[in-house]
């Protein structure tokens, strides 16, 4: 099951991205995908910023 996990707000030149949560953060490692189903990558850490 596919889940939102939140918006995507920066993609770097070297493929790596920002994502505003919007929901309690994923668990690591999970593979992230695109509204096209296209692969991004991964989600392999976590900043909580107040």
């Amino acid at each position: 099951m596919l889940k939102k996990i939140g918006d995507i707000m920066h993609l770097s030149h070297d493929r790596r991205f920002v994502i505003k949560l919007s929901l309690t953060p994923p668990p690591l490692g999970i593979t992230i995908y695109d509204y096209a189903m296209k692969r991004l990558g991964g989600f392999y850490t976590t900043l909580l910023v107040p």
